[in-house]
């Protein structure tokens, strides 16, 4: 293999990487955000109800 090629695959890998990386972020923040509105809409319902009942 020459040193071009090595030198090709090592930025290959490394902006494959980078790629993926910033794509799981991405996907990391959205499920975030749907689970933490879920969550949130949840304890909200789950508090007025309690507070009701008082």
């Amino acid at each position: 293999m020459s040193r071009m090629e090595e030198k090709f695959g090592e930025n290959c890998g490394e902006n494959v990487g980078k790629l993926w990386g910033n794509c799981g972020e991405k996907w990391g923040e959205r499920l975030g955000d749907k689970l933490g509105d879920k969550l949130g809409d949840k304890l909200g319902e789950n508090c007025g109800e309690k507070l009701d009942e008082n």
